[in-house]
């Protein structure tokens, strides 16, 4: 994200030959930082209120986000101009 030009002045400097440690998650991953996800999301976590129906709508979305929302949110943060008409219609 610190690669675009209008986030140079947020770099420091980079370490030769180290890899970067944060990966980015897949569309069914779970984040492993503590209160990053829901608690019902949760492997083990086991509630009256939330069944599998709702971590297959949870799925659906964060694909729908990284697949249609996240590509045209990052053109649009580059080029400054608003969302498209095509994710508008997606979404709703």
């Amino acid at each position: 994200m610190l690669y675009r030009p209008q986030y140079a002045r947020l770099q420091i400097g980079t370490l030769k030959g180290k890899e970067p440690q944060i990966k980015p998650l897949a569309a069914d991953a779970l984040s492993q930082v503590p209160y990053a996800e829901p608690s019902w999301l949760a492997p083990g976590f086991s509630s009256p209120y939330y069944n599998e129906g709702h971590r297959r709508f949870q799925r659906a979305m964060r694909e729908l986000v990284n697949e249609v929302v996240l590509p045209d949110a990052t053109a649009c943060e580059d080029n400054g101009k608003r969302i498209s008409q095509h994710v508008v219609d997606k979404l709703a």
